[in-house]
């Protein structure tokens, strides 16, 4: 919410006052002024949430453990009991060299959809 609140914070006021002058309403002020210019900012966002998605281990392992029968697990939480409970470490690290590829390609796919939109 911050970042966002900073990215709205760097839009010049006259951009408004000029649109309002024009007879834009406030969803065509949003729709032409607000969005474009922090859409940059929207991407990035979506990005650090995307990857904060897939690292939600600590949250699982201390609240449930896995679940039962697996119903909370992660791929993280896998990864750790692979390695640490079934001392599958060859395993593990696999899983961990495919998920980072998976990472940076779904981050990029984010930034890259996102910046299309950029219109100044």
């Amino acid at each position: 919410m911050l970042i966002f609140l900073a990215a709205l914070h760097t839009i010049p006021k006259r951009f408004y006052e000029m649109a309002k002058i024009d007879g834009i309403g406030v969803l065509g002020r949003f729709r032409k002024i607000t969005f474009p210019l922090i859409s940059p900012v929207i991407g990035m966002v979506s990005a650090l949430l995307s990857i904060g998605a897939f690292n939600i281990f600590p949250q699982v392992y201390v609240l449930t453990g896995g679940g039962p029968l697996g119903a909370t697990e992660s791929l993280l939480t896998l990864q750790y009991k692979e390695a640490f409970s079934f001392l599958h470490f060859g395993y593990a690290s696999a899983m961990g060299y495919i998920l980072v590829p998976i990472i940076v390609f779904v981050s990029i796919l984010q930034i890259r959809a996102i910046s299309k939109r950029v219109e100044y």
